[in-house]
């Protein structure tokens, strides 16, 4: 149960880092557009 709910944690983790990473990405090429 607890291993579930690490793993589940660090899942959460990198989805986040990875949204993150996309919109930082993203606002830098509608900067360059604008």
């Amino acid at each position: 149960m607890l291993l579930k709910l690490k793993s589940y944690l660090i899942l959460q983790a990198a989805v986040l880092l990875l949204q993150r990473r996309v919109t930082q990405r993203y606002s830098v090429s509608f900067t360059y557009l604008a």
